[in-house]
C-alpha cells in the first residue's frame, strides 16, 4: 500500500477543539445564574443589616438627620464672639475616613480684645470620633506635649450647680512649639451623646460602644503667655458657648 503523508489539521479544525475545549471547562448556564443570585441576595442582605445597624434606614436616620439640623444652627455671632472668616472645608479623604454626618470648622473672634478660637464641631460613628484626638492628629508638626496625658476641665452643665452629675468635662492639652519663636497651643475636646461633654480618654470607645453615632468638638487657640497657663481663651469661648448649644443637641442612639 502507499505511503501517504500525515494530513496537517486545518486551522478551522483548531479553531473548532479550541472552542469546545473552552466551553467543556465553563459551568453549566443553571449553576452560572445560581452562583450568581447566591452573591446578589448576600449583597443585599450585607447592604441592609448595616444599614440598618449604623443608621441609614428608620430612627437612626431620623436622629442623624436631625443632627445635622443642629449643625447648621451654630450661631456665627454670639455674645463678644464674631465668626471672622467663612466656614472652612475639610478634605474629602478626612471626611470618608471619619465618616461624618455633617461638620462645621469656623474660627471666632472677639470683638473685644481680638482673641481668636478655632472651632471644629462633628457628627459621625463613635469609633471614628474617639479615635481620633490631637495627639494623634497635631503631634509631630514641630510641637511637643507639655504633659504626658490630657488635663480634664469641667464646665457648668444647666445653672450655676456644680456636681459630679451637672458638668461638662473636656480634655485640655497643650503643645508647646519647638522652634527658636517658641509659643503654646492650647486644645480642648470632648464628645456628646447629646447630654454632658465628656472628655475623650482611652477607654471612651468601649464605654460607648452603643451609641452609634456622637458630637464631638474640638477648639484650639494660641495662649496668652508662654507658660500657657494665664487666662485661657477657649475656657472662656465654652462657658458662653455651650449653653447656647445645650437646647440643639438630639439625643444620640
Amino acid at each position: 500500500m502507499p505511503n501517504h503523508p500525515p494530513q496537517e489539521p486545518r486551522l478551522a479544525d483548531s479553531i473548532i477543539d479550541a472552542q469546545i475545549a473552552e466551553q467543556s471547562g465553563k459551568p453549566e448556564t443553571g449553576q452560572l445564574f445560581f452562583g450568581m443570585a447566591i452573591v446578589i441576595i448576600s449583597t443585599l442582605l450585607t447592604t441592609y443589616f448595616v444599614g440598618t445597624n449604623w443608621g441609614w434606614w428608620g430612627k437612626m436616620r431620623s436622629a442623624m438627620e436631625k443632627a445635622a439640623i443642629v449643625i447648621e444652627r451654630i450661631p456665627k455671632s454670639f455674645d463678644e464672639w464674631e465668626a471672622s472668616t467663612d466656614d472652612e472645608k475639610l478634605d474629602q479623604a478626612s471626611i470618608e475616613q471619619l465618616e461624618l454626618a455633617d461638620y462645621v470648622v469656623r474660627r471666632y473672634t472677639n470683638k473685644i480684645t481680638g482673641e481668636t478660637v478655632s472651632l471644629i464641631f462633628m457628627i459621625g460613628p463613635t469609633g471614628r470620633l474617639t479615635a481620633h484626638t490631637p495627639q494623634i492628629c497635631f503631634g509631630g508638626r514641630n510641637y511637643k506635649m507639655d504633659s504626658p496625658h490630657p488635663i480634664p476641665v469641667s464646665f457648668p452643665y444647666e445653672g450655676g450647680e456644680d456636681s459630679a452629675e451637672n458638668k461638662n468635662v473636656f480634655a485640655k492639652i497643650m503643645f508647646r512649639n519647638q522652634s527658636v519663636n517658641g509659643g503654646v497651643k492650647l486644645f480642648y475636646y470632648g464628645v456628646s451623646t447629646g447630654q454632658n461633654w465628656m472628655p475623650i480618654t482611652d477607654t471612651s470607645r468601649s464605654d460607648l460602644q452603643f451609641y452609634r453615632f456622637l458630637y464631638k468638638l474640638q477648639l484650639e487657640a494660641y495662649a496668652g503667655d508662654e507658660s500657657g497657663e494665664g487666662d485661657d481663651v477657649i475656657a472662656r469661648f465654652l462657658n458662653v458657648f455651650l449653653p447656647i448649644i445645650r437646647s440643639e443637641l438630639v439625643e444620640c442612639f
